[in-house]
Formats: structure tokens, C-alpha cells, sequence
């Protein structure tokens, strides 16, 4: 096969790639992240340039003049990017102009929102707990009041006849959750939000009634608690549909959540073949290149799906397992990127 990058060495070119991260992002916990994908990017023939998002934040004229890449020092086109942040808008128009992102702004944005990701991972058939879609509202509500009596709040007929309809809807979804979510705790999920923030436990109705309160109008969801292993997951890395590495992380004392951020603690496993098979099943409805997918042991001894994080800070699990997932990154995004030119060859020398 002939080298169509540099036909005198028979060396390919490397290939010619961005990081973009967010520009807001870039305390040690998270550069040290870059860097390694970095390095392991020069050990993979990949010359990997970091870019803030505000490097390449869109610039768009009527007649859609200009590219990002024309504005750089470089003016080179990347053969891809890897998009390390949750700018969808900055990820949809990179592809816009063509450029292939590891992940895509579709992959990301349905990971970025709990509701979002339940509802593909259903589509598919993936296991989950019982999860329920808090209802849209477009202003802050009141989740106790719909419980605390027929009172009439408003003078005019039909705001009174409205209210009341709208609190027998509230008070019909929250005995659903209850009598389907098999009871409490139930563990409440604002849509948005990593490291474990904007997930708490509910013990009764009113706790529940009361964040459901102080979150709205926010995106929320509501899950069954899965009480088999209390305060500890599986975190599986996924790349290229393949489960590289495992670790399993427990919660500190008093917590339910085992994020190591809140605390925990975490160990290198060789996850089961149900786990990684399950993992790499989610990663792949979602769309996902790579991912950190989050298990938890069913209450029938099988995993269920519990998060999946597009974007998963994979240091911890490295010095959990030792397994340096930059690498595999790389190295998959290498592969994936190059075949398109060897198929080029394949045409263009035959």
C-alpha cells in the first residue's frame, strides 16, 4: 500500500489534531488530564494542539465568511478534534465545517442531561433503575402546595379551575413515583451536573416535595434507590467500544454517593463480562467514542446503568488500576482518523 503522507521514509505524517477544552476549566485537576492526552498523542503519531474554547469560539457573517481554522497561527485544518468540554453550540459548529470530534455534540449533549440520557438508554433497552422525568415547568413551582388542601388561591374562576387542575396533576405524578419507584429513599437528580453535585436522597414525602421545590424550575429527575451495595459503584471506561479499565469506587462515611471528589475512595477491578458488556452497550446507544460509564449491583445481583459521563475525568482511575486511558484514546482516535486517508490511497493509487 502506498504512503500518501511521506512517500521517501515510508514514515507517515503525523496527524495533525486539537484538544479543545473549556476555557473556564483550567485548574490542575483538569490540565493535568490534558497533558496526558498530550504526551500519550506524540507516542501515537498525533500532534495534538490544546485549544481554549474561546481559541476557536464561532465568528459568523452573513454570507458565512471566515472558518476558525483561517483565524489560527496555524491556518492548519485538524484531521479531528478531541472535545473536552459541553459546548455544544462550539462542538456543532466544528462539525459544521466538517471536522470530525471525539465526542460529537449529539453524543455529549445526550449525556449532559439525566433525562436525555434515560430516555436513549430506554430506547435501547439498557438497564437502568426506575427513573422518572420530572414534568417541564417554565417558572418556579411550589411542589407542597399541591398537597396542602383545596384552598382557593385565586379569585378569578378559571386561574382557580387552572391551579387546581395542574395540582392534581403534581399530586397524580408524585403518588405514581411513589407507588413505581418502589418506595423510599428515592434519590432526586437535578439533569445537569458531574462529580456528584445535584444528586440527594429523599427519606419521605416532604424531603421530596422540598427539593423538588428549591430545584424548579431546573431540569430533574427522580430515581428508585438501588439499596443492594449502598455508597459504592463500578466506573467503566469505555473507549472505542471496548472496556479498557474498571475501578470500584466507595463512598465516604455517611454518604451515599461514591464520587471520589465527595470523598470516596476507589480500587482497580477487572470488571465482570455482564459489567463491561453492559457498559460498552450504553456507551454505544449513546453514541459515545469514549465515556466513564457508572454501574450499580441491581437488587437481582445484575448491573444496571446509574450514570454515563462523556467527558470522564480519568486520572483517578488510572491511579486506582494503573491503566492510563489517554492511551487508548489516542490511540483509537489514530486508527479511526487515518483509515479515510488509506481508503484515499487505496482509490487514488490502484
Amino acid at each position: 500500500m502506498p504512503d500518501i503522507h511521506n512517500n521517501d521514509t515510508g514514515v507517515d505524517k503525523p496527524l495533525h489534531a486539537w484538544l479543545v477544552y473549556n476555557s473556564f476549566n483550567t485548574w490542575k485537576k483538569f490540565t493535568q488530564l490534558y497533558d496526558w492526552l498530550i504526551d500519550a498523542a506524540k507516542s501515537h503519531n498525533i500532534e495534538l494542539v490544546p485549544l481554549l474554547g474561546t481559541d476557536v469560539s464561532p465568528s459568523i457573517d452573513a454570507c458565512n465568511h471566515g472558518t476558525v481554522f483561517d483565524e489560527l497561527d496555524s491556518g492548519r485544518r485538524p484531521d479531528f478534534v478531541i472535545f473536552w468540554d459541553k459546548d455544544i453550540t462550539l462542538c456543532e459548529y466544528l462539525q459544521a465545517l466538517g471536522i470530525r470530534c471525539m465526542n460529537t455534540a449529539e453524543a455529549i449533549e445526550a449525556c449532559d442531561d439525566k433525562g436525555r440520557t434515560f430516555a436513549r438508554l430506554s430506547a435501547h433497552g439498557i438497564r437502568q433503575p426506575r427513573t422518572f422525568i420530572v414534568p417541564l415547568s417554565f417558572h418556579k413551582i411550589d411542589w407542597n402546595g399541591f398537597f396542602d388542601g383545596d384552598d382557593i388561591v385565586n379569585d378569578d374562576p378559571d386561574e382557580e379551575a387552572a391551579y387546581q387542575r395542574s395540582a392534581a396533576s403534581a399530586r397524580a405524578f408524585i403518588e405514581h413515583v411513589e407507588k413505581r419507584g418502589g418506595g423510599y429513599p428515592l434519590v432526586v437528580k437535578t439533569c445537569k451536573g458531574s462529580f456528584g453535585s445535584g444528586v440527594y436522597l429523599a427519606n419521605n414525602r416532604k424531603e421530596l416535595l422540598n427539593k423538588l421545590t428549591e430545584l424548579s424550575p431546573n431540569g430533574t429527575i427522580v430515581q428508585q434507590f438501588v439499596s443492594k451495595t449502598v455508597g459504592t459503584d463500578v466506573r467503566v471506561q469505555v473507549v472505542g467500544g471496548k472496556a479498557v479499565a474498571a475501578m470500584r469506587r466507595t463512598a465516604k462515611d455517611g454518604d451515599f454517593r461514591a464520587n471520589i471528589t465527595n470523598g470516596g475512595t476507589a480500587k482497580g477491578i477487572t470488571p465482570t463480562d455482564e459489567q463491561a458488556a453492559l457498559a460498552v452497550s450504553a456507551a454505544n446507544a449513546l453514541g459515545l467514542d469514549f465515556a466513564g460509564v457508572d454501574l450499580l449491583d441491581g437488587d437481582d445481583g445484575k448491573p444496571v446503568v446509574c450514570e454515563v459521563n462523556s467527558n470522564a475525568h480519568f486520572v483517578n482511575l488510572y491511579n486506582a488500576c494503573g491503566v492510563n486511558v489517554a492511551d487508548a484514546i489516542m490511540e483509537y482516535a489514530y486508527d479511526e482518523c487515518r483509515e479515510p486517508q488509506i481508503r484515499y490511497a487505496n482509490r487514488a493509487f490502484a
